[in-house]
């Protein structure tokens, strides 16, 4: 196992930005099959993953597998939640009210 710095993962965040899918970059073990593994490796989190065939013949480029020597896993982050069914709508509504703030 190679521990990862954290320069390393501020300059991987900055390369991996540039594309314009990537959502966020982070250190961590690589998953497998929706498991962990014991392998280091940037993580970079995509809203959807695409095969890299569907990637190429749309003339996105891939990101890579390898970044700087370290595995890079490709996460796929989707946003789970409805509109109108949050938490916040079952508390009281006094403390609704002072959560929303200056939301109208």
């Amino acid at each position: 196992m190679v521990e990862i710095p954290d320069n390393l993962v501020d300059v991987a965040r900055e390369y991996f930005m540039n594309y314009g899918n990537v959502l966020n970059v982070s250190k961590g073990k690589k998953v497998v099959g929706g498991k962990a593994t014991d392998i280091d490796s940037i993580i970079v989190y995509v809203p959807e993953k695409l095969p890299t065939d569907n990637l190429i013949k749309c003339g996105i480029k891939p990101l890579p597998k390898v970044f700087n020597g370290i595995p890079v896993d490709v996460i796929e982050l989707k946003a789970n939640f409805k509109v109108g069914s949050t938490s916040v709508s079952k508390l009281p509504y006094t403390l609704q009210k002072r959560l929303a703030g200056g939301v109208r």
